[in-house]
């Protein structure tokens, strides 16, 4: 029994310790993927933090003279700063979520020839795991440099990350440097000097950019293309940009140009206004389409065939006129040079003139009839007017009267516009009574008197008089009663009796 006991235990601690061992492995590998995977992505962010041709040359400037197939060691990745360099990476820290670090880096120069010129350094970055994992190191990775060197002083005058492209990453080409450059925040497409933010820069039909789609093309080309494009942006020195379809001539239409004064023309290369529209016969205008129903902006009133026109001259300014060409067209809106405006009228007399004197309005909600329209001085807003208690809040008795109705001014005036004699109060007035009578703009600026508000006020006062009238007359039969008595008493004593 005591021998099974023993032989029992003896298992257990076995399964116990190979389940320990299972558990730890998988620890340990864990962190292994996820170390590797950080330090992908940091090699990827370091190559390219050197691609910047400043952060090149302040981290590689450091190590004095250069001599080729010489290992020298480097312990930090500069910053991009052109006056002061500090550091971006270094040995002395943990990445990647404190998963790995930078254990060294070394430098080797090949192809760098005597006393000066261009080639190559080879950085070769040894990571490893903070992580317990499986492994102590990583397998060192390489970053290649382009460098450049000074012909007198053997210091480094220039220098840039060599790196492939990699997905979502600029990179510079390996096996031809001109392909794609990046450097100091400039891209470069065949050229290995971009001077703006991008250039592309070629010889003969390959100089300029094409985006294709399917068997449709796009290009623009300082040289026009080579004619074989079904559409093109073009341009030069003096031109400035000139959009063109149907290859070249005599198919090719060009269809807008954009000129270097700024000046745009659609149907001529030579804008004389900031926007020109040229064409002849029906063509030469703006029509904008909308399922069968268009508007034309025409020099000409369009060609009659047209529903709605926008038409200008010199002397009208804008007239909307439907209904295609006289006699059946109506000339429904004129805004004319001096800035008035007529509705049904091409000869407005006054900033707006109706001719016909009526303006109709709906306001949606309203189920009155017929109505006054009120202005509302905080909203800005003209609509129905409504007095219904669903709208308001705070609702007590009036506190203002007789007493402040005795205090208004009536007076009679004359409008300075137009000369017209006229009565009323006047406004300044009026809110030393009672400020709610003032009439005031969306700036809460005072503008008028609230007239239809004086009705409340009116109809206050006149019911501070029925109570009055109502004492009075209450007083006077009191009186009359008592008059009475006295004098029937006379004539009583008169009479002797």
């Amino acid at each position: 029994m005591l021998v099974q006991m023993m032989v029992g235990a003896g298992l257990i601690a076995t399964v116990s310790l190979g389940m320990s061992s299972v558990f730890t492995n998988m620890f340990l590998n864990n962190n292994l993927v996820k170390a590797k995977n950080e330090t992908e992505s940091f090699h990827e962010e370091l190559r390219a933090h050197l691609s910047n041709r400043q952060a090149c040359i302040n981290t590689f400037s450091g190590l004095g003279r250069y001599t080729n197939g010489v290992e020298y060691n480097l312990t930090k990745i500069a910053n991009a700063e052109v006056i002061k360099f500090t550091t971006k990476f270094d040995t002395n820290h943990k990445y990647g979520g404190d998963v790995f670090r930078i254990k060294k880096m070394k430098v080797v120069y090949n192809d760098l020839p005597a006393p000066a010129g261009s080639g190559e350094a080879v950085l070769s970055v040894q990571y490893s795991p903070t992580v317990k994992t499986n492994v102590e190191n990583f397998s060192t990775r390489e970053i290649t440099v382009a460098v450049t060197k000074d012909t007198t002083t053997n210091n480094m005058i220039d220098c840039v990350s060599k790196a492939k492209m990699t997905d979502g990453i600029w990179r510079r080409s390996l096996s031809n440097i001109n392909d794609i450059y990046f450097t100091n925040g400039n891209v470069g497409v065949g050229t290995g000097s971009p001077s703006m933010l991008m250039e592309v820069s070629g010889a003969g039909a390959n100089a300029g950019a094409k985006f294709t789609r399917s068997a449709k093309s796009v290009w623009i080309d300082p040289n026009e293309g080579d004619g074989n494009t079904t559409s093109q942006i073009a341009t030069s020195q003096n031109m400035g940009f000139l959009f063109t379809v149907n290859g070249t001539v005599p198919t090719r239409v060009e269809a807008l140009s954009i000129k270097s004064d700024g000046k745009v023309g659609i149907g001529t290369t030579s804008p004389s206004m900031l926007m020109e529209v040229s064409g002849v016969g029906a063509s030469a205008g703006a029509k904008f389409t909308r399922s069968a129903k268009s508007v034309w902006i025409d020099p000409n009133e369009g060609d009659g065939n047209t529903t709605s026109q926008i038409a200008t001259s010199q002397n009208m300014g804008l007239l909307f006129s439907v209904n295609g060409t006289a006699p059946t067209r109506v000339d429904a809106l004129s805004i004319r040079s001096d800035g008035r405006v007529g509705i049904g009228t091409t000869a407005p007399r006054t900033a707006l003139d109706i001719p016909n004197g009526r303006i109709s309005a709906w306001f949606p909600g309203t189920v009155a009839t017929t109505g006054n329209v009120c202005y509302n001085g905080v909203t800005g807003i003209v609509d129905a007017c409504t007095s219904l208690k669903k709208f308001k809040d705070k609702i007590t008795p009036l506190n203002i009267g007789l007493k402040e109705l005795n205090q208004l001014r009536p007076v009679s005036y004359v409008w300075k516009s137009t000369g017209e004699k006229d009565v009323g109060f006047i406004a300044e007035e009026v809110v030393k009574v009672d400020e709610r009578l003032g009439l005031k703009s969306t700036e809460r600026k005072l503008v008028g008197v609230k007239y239809d508000k004086m009705a409340a006020l009116l109809t206050k006062s006149v019911q501070e008089l029925a109570v009055e009238n109502e004492d009075l007359k209450r007083k006077y039969n009191v009186l009359l009663e008592r008059l009475e008595k006295l004098e029937k008493s006379l004539i009583d004593k008169k009479e002797g009796h």
